[in-house]
């Protein structure tokens, strides 16, 4: 009786140890955004070149109306791509997506702000930015065309 059960647990790890590999690759792989780089664009006529991460981010959370030459500016998200905008504000503002729910309801609650507007693709939004000088967007960069100019990338 004790041989049996020691067959059949060994029976049971060399299939976990077979199986567990290709499980956790599939997890991975599946759980894993297929996004290699974002790039935050603006108009090829709004002046600015480049933009640093503290500059991006108070854009995007709407403590900033202007970029760093002082001209007005409206961010724009992509609505219908949600892990894409989560995965964008996580790299940078630093909050969870709890975190940043509470302060859009603070901002609206307050009549301070709202979120930014959105758009439902890369290519509606390098569409939008190319036709309005005052939008910044975010795009993946392998989208990105010459209708634009990038001010900043994260990796």
């Amino acid at each position: 009786m004790r041989s049996q059960l020691a067959k059949k647990s060994l029976l049971a790890w060399i299939l976990l140890r077979r199986a567990l590999p290709s499980s956790l690759a599939a997890l991975l792989l599946s759980t894993t955004p297929a996004y290699a780089e974002f790039v935050v664009i603006v108009h090829k006529d709004a002046d600015v070149r480049s933009m640093s991460k503290d500059e991006v981010a108070r854009v995007f959370m709407m403590k900033s109306k202007t970029l760093p030459n002082g001209r007005e500016v409206v961010p724009l998200s992509q609505s219908s791509r949600e892990q894409f905008n989560d995965r964008f504000f996580d790299l940078i503002t630093q909050r969870s997506r709890l975190q940043r729910d509470a302060y859009w309801a603070r901002l609206m609650f307050t009549g301070k702000g709202q979120q930014p507007k959105s758009v439902e693709s890369d290519a509606a939004m390098l569409a939008a930015v190319a036709a309005h000088p005052k939008y910044i967007g975010f795009i993946d960069s392998k989208s990105l065309d010459n209708s634009v100019t990038v001010v900043f990338r994260i990796e």
